[in-house]
């Protein structure tokens, strides 16, 4: 009888063990988990894949450009960052996929949207697909300096060259869009897209030619993205929402940045007028209607200027931000430092590499 007792209690004592080790274990890896809505993933280190309407769940977006510091961005609470490519816009300084995953996690652990900036009308004197020989022989769909922002020069986007730098490929170079998509972005964020507007004196098909070219960006992006095990990348296009009219336009698009809606639009800081606003609104309310996201930002620095942008941004369906223009901080940063007297914004935004800078007054012959 005293064998069997003592077996008895030694087989409950195990028992116990069992079950406290299986509860251990279990609560483990209940805190490994990382949450995204209802979705799960799997182990901390991973997170979820991109939901389809992850774009639409975005509540609060930032917009920088300068000063990127991984795991500065990695701070922020937003949904949305768009950014660019490269720390200081060159092959040098590109995030990695590292980067990436550092970037996309929101400090309480769930997924944020990472868009790559990606200029489509411009060239950029600082990226890696820009010729020393342009200088004295440029191409000759390369054109005039933009004169508000130093180094960037105004192309003739429906040019062949210009398509293979951007998302084609040639002799075995990579495209602008094949570097964003192997570092593992989200999608891409075009600017410049109202390129097209000033150059319809010399390309009365302008319009139709930039509609077919973001057709075309968008598509082989998704493609590429695809080809990658990636089903979902995003394509924002900024301002030009004259384009919206266009079903075709709205169709390759997943959502729209419009900057100065209400604020700016001819003179910095000054309001717009309402002729203006209602008629951009208009436009806007055509991708809003597709149940696609409109993401407006404001270059402001008067407390009272900002909280009426942020409330009619709202109020018109857009997601609300406001930032220097300089595009070198985050939202809270930005406007925990503004006072009315601030003048610091109105500067242009410096090239993101000094040895452009040099340059700038007579980069081509």
């Amino acid at each position: 009888m005293r064998v069997s007792y003592a077996f008895t209690l030694l087989h409950i004592l195990l028992s116990a063990l069992a079950i406290s080790s299986t509860s251990s274990i279990a609560a483990s890896e209940d805190k490994n988990q990382l949450w995204s809505g209802s979705h799960s993933t799997t182990v901390r280190g991973q997170l979820p894949a991109l939901e389809r309407d992850a774009l639409n769940k975005v509540q609060s977006w930032g917009y920088q450009l300068q000063a990127l510091d991984p795991k500065t961005l990695a701070t922020s609470s937003n949904d949305l960052l768009v950014v660019d490519y490269s720390r200081n816009g060159t092959k040098d300084g590109a995030f990695t996929e590292t980067d990436l995953d550092l970037i996309r996690r929101k400090p309480d652990g769930t997924r944020r949207v990472v868009l790559a900036y990606l200029s489509i009308g411009e060239a950029e004197n600082y990226r890696d697909y820009w010729q020393d020989s342009w200088r004295n022989a440029p191409p000759s769909w390369l054109k005039q300096e933009n004169k508000n922002w130093c180094g960037n020069h105004i192309v003739q986007f429906w040019h062949p060259e210009w398509h293979s730098i951007i998302y084609g490929g040639a002799d075995g170079k990579k495209s602008y869009v094949d570097k964003i998509v192997e570092a593992g972005f989200d999608g891409i964020y075009l600017d410049r897209v109202d390129v097209y507007s000033e150059l319809e004196t010399i390309n009365t098909k302008a319009r139709h030619d930039m509609i077919e070219f973001v057709r075309a960006v968008s598509t082989s992006a998704k493609q590429k993205a695809s080809q990658r095990g990636v089903e979902t990348f995003f394509v924002v296009a900024q301002n030009a929402e004259e384009l919206l009219s266009s079903d075709s336009y709205r169709t390759h698009i997943d959502g729209l940045g419009k900057e100065d809606l209400l604020y700016g639009a001819r003179e910095h800081g000054k309001p717009n007028s309402e002729q203006e606003i209602e008629y951009s609104a208009g436009l806007i309310d055509k991708l809003l209607g597709d149940n696609k996201p409109v993401f407006g930002v404001e270059y402001l620095h008067s407390g009272p200027a900002i909280e009426d942008a942020k409330t009619r941004l709202s109020e018109l369906g857009l997601i609300p931000l406001i930032a220097p223009r300089a595009l070198d901080k985050d939202q809270p940063s930005y406007e925990a430092s503004i006072t009315d007297s601030d003048t610091n914004i109105l500067a242009p935004r410096e090239n993101r590499q000094d040895s452009a800078q040099s340059n700038c007054a007579d980069q081509l012959k």
